[in-house]
């Protein structure tokens, strides 16, 4: 059987929590009751670029150890170029 592309379900769970958590970032402050949101609810919601940056390096991640295998299953590198998936 060949090799499949490398999944991580609990690296994807996170990437999916950061996506959600992302899309309520933008669409919270839009919420006409969110002036009246505690401080603490706002100040988490609007600390949103971290998990811009957590979602990014995930996505790369995924992004590169996916290339990375292909290359090893046409054999382009493989065992040379370090990458044991």
């Amino acid at each position: 059987m060949a090799k499949s592309v490398v999944r991580d379900e609990s690296l994807d769970g996170l990437r999916g929590f950061a996506a959600i958590y992302v899309v309520l970032f933008h669409v919270a402050p839009a919420h006409p009751d969110f002036k009246n949101y505690s401080e603490i609810f706002k100040s988490i919601f609007l600390s949103g670029a971290c998990m811009v940056a957590v979602f990014f390096v995930l996505s790369g991640y995924f992004i590169s150890a996916g290339i990375a295998t292909l290359l090893c299953l046409v054999g382009f590198g493989c065992g040379s170029c370090g990458f044991s998936f």
